[in-house]
């Protein structure tokens, strides 16, 4: 007796379902998609934006999309985790290489500016006796031997200081790195945006990429190019 109580209330819910689905073509006039509005709305779905201007209407796509949902997030988070770190490792591995030969090339300039000072010294010193003109050229020389034994002596002394430092500074840098190609980022979407769609300005069009690529979705700027009603 319990089991067919059980298989009647099972029916029941299930007819119940599907006069609701009758009831939701009839009312709704349900038309099939086309694939670009399939595209969006699988996009926004999987990853958590909902837009909310496309949604299913019958009882068959919204189990659909419960399904899809319960596996194509998870899928597309970890896709984007490990799309997010290779692309910083990218970022990274260019800022570094970057900031070395800036390093390098500072440094070059350091020891041209020396051996154009000792060629000045030794231009200068023709005027002048041997005597003084050797004792400026050692002069010179004693003045360039110093200054690469102070850089010598404040990389050993600050080797320990300088790499909490340069930790410091490599973890800044890559943030600030990080944030000002967010920005360009936005910026280059946004003006894509509103040169494809005249309609919508370029702050709206901001606004619209801040709130797509934070995954808030709110839903009330959408692209309309397309027919996605």
């Amino acid at each position: 007796m319990i089991g067919n109580g059980q298989r009647n209330d099972g029916k029941k819910y299930l007819q119940s379902f599907n006069l609701q689905d009758a009831e939701t073509r009839k009312n709704s006039s349900v038309e099939t998609w086309p694939f670009i509005d399939s595209l969006l709305f699988a996009f926004s779905l999987i990853t958590t934006i909902g837009y909310g201007n496309i949604t299913p209407k019958t009882f068959a796509g919204r189990v659909f999309c419960i399904f899809f949902a319960a596996f194509g997030v998870p899928l597309t988070l970890l896709t984007i985790a490990d799309l997010g770190k290779f692309i910083s490792q990218i970022i990274f591995a260019c800022n570094d290489r970057f900031i070395a030969q800036m390093k390098r090339f500072w440094r070059r300039n350091n020891l041209r500016n020396l051996f154009k000072m000792l060629i000045c010294i030794h231009k200068s010193s023709k005027f002048i006796n041997n005597d003084s003109r050797n004792k400026s050229l050692r002069r010179g020389k004693n003045i360039i031997a110093s200054i690469r034994r102070k850089k010598d002596d404040q990389e050993i002394d600050g080797s320990v200081a300088s790499s909490e430092i340069s930790n410091d500074n490599e973890q800044s840098n890559r943030t600030l790195t990080l944030f000002i190609l967010f920005i360009i980022y936005v910026i280059a979407g946004s003006l894509l945006i509103s040169s494809y769609e005249p309609e919508i300005p370029f702050f709206t069009a901001v606004y619209f990429n801040f709130i797509t690529l934070t995954s808030i979705g709110l839903g009330d700027i959408v692209p309309q190019r397309f027919n996605l009603n």
